[in-house]
């Protein structure tokens, strides 16, 4: 499925759209054969303990990579 696509599902899927997961730079939506949505974090800088596919919806995360420019001051 397309990567646009897969994203757009998720964020019909209550839990996945309140997740910060969906506006990381580093997660890749998976949706299986049988319609389930999921979040994989593909962060190079999280130890290997930490879950692939987090539990839902995540709040925050220390990991998080904006997909979303930073606000220039003045």
């Amino acid at each position: 499925m397309d990567p646009k696509a897969a994203d757009l599902l998720a964020c019909q899927q209550p839990l996945l759209a309140q997740s910060v997961c969906l506006r990381c730079l580093d997660h890749r939506t998976i949706v299986s054969g049988k319609g389930s949505v999921f979040m994989l974090c593909q962060s190079q800088q999280t130890p290997s303990q930490w879950p692939k596919y987090p539990p839902q919806p995540l709040r925050q995360c220390g990991y998080f990579r904006s997909d979303e420019p930073e606000p220039v001051a003045d």
